[in-house]
């Protein structure tokens, strides 16, 4: 079986354990309680979620790095271990934004390629009126990157961010881009009758949120 192995980078309390949660928890109802972050935040904690894409099976192995800031000796230990990276910041904290350009820097540097996996993800759209870092500012940084930018709270996109870091790493790794270069890679979860719970993608919750006013 495949392994794909993705770590999530960002300062602390950006929420990326929450994130990891969510989608290792993606099918449970919305109204599923969450840990705090005194249950989950450790200096670094690794999960696993199985999958299949276009019915090859694969192992997504995911390391968050809660309190990044607070051990910079293993930042590089753990750009070694990602093929693919979510770059994590909250949208109301400008300096969680501005320090992942220095984190994709040394990313670049240790895979010592420039075409490295990466999502940009903002954290935190429940606060958009809190906000200090434009939807533009943030999509634009992306795309300088070659790129893609996503926007996500607790129960909207956590599953989709990490979709699209995953077919970008299929697509792009010489041990698993053979098997999509005719066919779109699709995810899958076995043993997840997915019809049968609410997505993170669900349109009427993202409206919920009420977010859409200054998006």
């Amino acid at each position: 079986m495949n392994d794909i192995n993705i770590a999530v980078l960002g300062k602390g309390i950006v929420g990326k354990n929450i994130l990891i949660y969510k989608y290792m928890h993606y099918y449970e109802l919305s109204d599923v309680k969450e840990k705090t972050l005194e249950d989950i935040e450790d200096i670094e904690d690794k999960y696993q979620i199985n999958i299949t894409i276009n019915n090859k099976p694969f192992n997504i192995n995911i390391l968050d790095t809660a309190g990044e800031e607070d051990y910079q000796n293993m930042l590089d230990i753990w750009i070694s271990f990602g093929e693919g990276f979510l770059l994590v910041f909250a949208i109301e904290d400008k300096n969680s934004f501005e320090v992942l350009k220095g984190r994709r820097e040394r990313v670049i540097k240790g895979k010592k390629r420039d075409d490295v996996p990466i999502i940009l993800v903002g954290n935190k759209i429940d606060l958009n009126r809190e906000r200090q870092v434009s939807f533009e500012e943030a999509t634009k940084l992306a795309n300088s990157w070659g790129s893609e930018y996503i926007e996500i709270t607790t129960n909207f996109n956590c599953k989709e961010a990490f979709e699209k870091l995953i077919i970008k790493i299929v697509s792009q790794s010489k041990k698993t881009k053979k098997y999509f270069t005719k066919n779109i890679p699709k995810i899958s979860y076995p043993g997840i009758d997915e019809k049968k719970y609410i997505l993170t993608s669900d349109k009427n919750l993202y409206q919920k949120l009420k977010v859409y006013e200054n998006y």
